[in-house]
């Protein structure tokens, strides 16, 4: 039995040292959540993101760095969720302005969270087409829109179970987000080939 007591002992020892971690990681994680939100609305208002982006970066890093020794909390709710955060802001920043995209080993994140911050890049496209259209920008609506259909093509080439990756809901969204856009696209372009048509009509007279 003296065994048994030095065995439980040891389990002990280490889970409390992956609690203590788990709790640095959760603390971190809220940050890199935050930054990541921060990133998105910076770039949707035009405004410098450089700094944050790079803040957001150094920290992201520092969450990997966290749970180097317990790797499978970065698959734990809020550790996950700051990866794939962190994924969606770089993305579709690098989308956004024509850059080259970072993979998952450049932003030091999941491979699953990855992919599933992919899904949510849509939905962060779609705003940014909207606003296009709002302003006239029909060139530049449809090029986002081509932007989102390639990322669809890509997210829905994965088919696991949702175990593995729960990925199956955000392919869902995406693509009733796909078709609302493309119906809001084709309306607007209707619409300025009518003004153009009234245009044409009015300078003939």
């Amino acid at each position: 039995m003296e065994r048994l007591y030095s065995i439980a002992k040891d389990i002990d020892e280490y889970i409390s040292r992956k609690d203590k971690v788990r709790e640095l990681a959760l603390k971190q994680s809220r940050l890199v959540i935050r930054l990541s939100g921060e990133l998105i609305n910076k770039i949707h208002r035009k405004e410098k993101s450089e700094r944050v982006l790079a803040r957001l970066k150094k920290e992201g890093k520092k969450l990997k760095k966290i749970i180097v020794d317990f790797p499978e909390l970065g698959y734990i709710g809020s550790v996950e969720s700051a990866f794939m955060e962190l994924s969606e802001a770089f993305v579709f920043s690098a989308v956004l302005n024509d850059k080259e995209i970072p993979g998952p080993k450049e932003l030091d994140v999941t491979q699953e969270s990855y992919i599933l911050g992919l899904g949510d890049v849509i939905g962060e496209l779609r705003r940014e087409l909207l606003e296009n259209l709002k302003n006239g920008d029909v060139g530049r609506a449809s090029s986002l829109l081509d932007k989102m259909e390639k990322i669809y093509e890509i997210i829905m080439k994965f088919d696991y179970p949702t175990a593995l990756l729960p990925l199956r809901q955000k392919q869902d969204t995406a693509r009733a987000i796909l078709e609302r856009t493309r119906s809001d696209l084709a309306v607007a372009c209707r619409g300025r080939a009518l003004e153009e048509r009234i245009k044409e009509l009015i300078e003939r007279l």
